[in-house]
């Protein structure tokens, strides 16, 4: 394949790994791929046609073929990336951005030039993608000025989500200029806790009153 080229397996059946007392587990290529990684594998049913995309590059034809008998589970230091999962499995994968695991139905005659049209795209994306992007391992090493400014992004992002927050009580403040009858009520005592630190005693019998109590419950 050499340093840039990809191999790509296209999953059209479920996988037999035993035939009665017979072990068939590495009678072809693509089993040989998988099992040479550590990845485990398991029949799902099938074909199972709802499947979730991770890679975009992948949606139109995973629209139009996708389907899956396999899913995978693997140790996350494996080298792979996710084309698409049904439910927690996945069930199409990149190993070490060259060897492409694609589940599909097998074409019908009329649709072999549109299948290998939109399959051709999507592999040629993302593969050009992948050649672009570095390796995990790579992207955590942290120099000390990007340390720096994550954690500085970090606190940044803590001020906004409270001033988030604040701006959200405002919104609920508001239902008082708008609002009547238990919805009214229920939004001037939000204002006197929230807005004011005040304690309230709304179970009073009657649904429209409550009291402003002190410390020790006394009105």
């Amino acid at each position: 394949m050499g340093k840039k080229g990809f191999i790509c397996f296209l999953l059209i059946a479920p996988f037999v790994d035993r035939a009665g007392n017979r072990v068939t587990n590495n009678t072809d290529l693509a089993k040989w791929a998988l099992d040479r990684s550590g990845l485990h594998r398991r029949g799902i049913g099938g074909p199972e046609t709802s499947l979730r995309t991770v890679r975009n590059e992948f949606i139109d034809f995973l629209k139009h073929f996708g389907a899956a008998y396999t899913g995978f589970s693997y140790d996350r230091a494996l080298e792979l990336k996710e084309i698409c999962k049904y439910g927690t499995y996945a069930t199409g994968i990149v190993l070490r951005n060259r060897e492409y695991f694609v589940p599909t139905l097998e074409p019908k005659e009329y649709q072999t030039e549109e299948f290998f049209e939109i399959l051709t795209e999507a592999l040629t994306s993302t593969h050009k993608k992948l050649l672009e992007e570095i390796p995990n391992w790579a992207n955590e090493y942290r120099f000390e000025e990007e340390k720096k400014l994550m954690e500085k992004r970090r606190r940044l992002q803590e001020k906004i989500n409270k001033i988030d927050q604040r701006i959200l009580q405002f919104r609920e403040y508001k239902k008082c200029i708008c609002y009547n009858g238990e919805l009214l009520r229920e939004s001037i005592i939000e204002i006197l806790r929230d807005g004011f630190d005040l304690k309230i005693d709304d179970t009073d019998e009657f649904r429209e009153d409550f009291k402003i109590i002190d410390n020790k419950g006394e009105p």
